[in-house]
């Protein structure tokens, strides 16, 4: 462990639809635990860039989110382990790149 305790607490969301709203994701994913924080990205115009990162508070949460299907705002989300560390930017160039496809 490099001692970034909440990196293990932490997921990306991906294939969000652009107009789910930060709010409508922490109701969402709150069911299952409470939530330390949600971290969203956008673009320029300000428009959801179509993913973000929710770190919970419980290990034991962010197990039982990886488990289960997830659907918002009638669409089918893609939950995983958050990568660590600086791979976070390289996550952001490429999905910049792939958004519109």
């Amino acid at each position: 462990s490099n001692g970034r305790a909440p990196d293990d607490r932490k997921v990306i969301v991906r294939q969000l639809d652009f107009h789910t709203s930060q709010s409508t994701i922490e109701q969402y994913f709150s069911q299952y635990g409470p939530i330390r924080e949600v971290f969203m990205k956008f673009n320029e115009m300000g428009r959801s860039k179509g993913f973000c990162f929710i770190t919970f508070n419980d290990k034991a949460v962010v197990e039982e989110v990886l488990k289960a299907e997830h659907e918002i705002d009638g669409r089918r989300v893609q939950v995983k382990k958050a990568p660590t560390g600086p791979t976070e930017s390289v996550y952001e160039e490429r999905q910049c790149i792939f958004t519109y496809f």
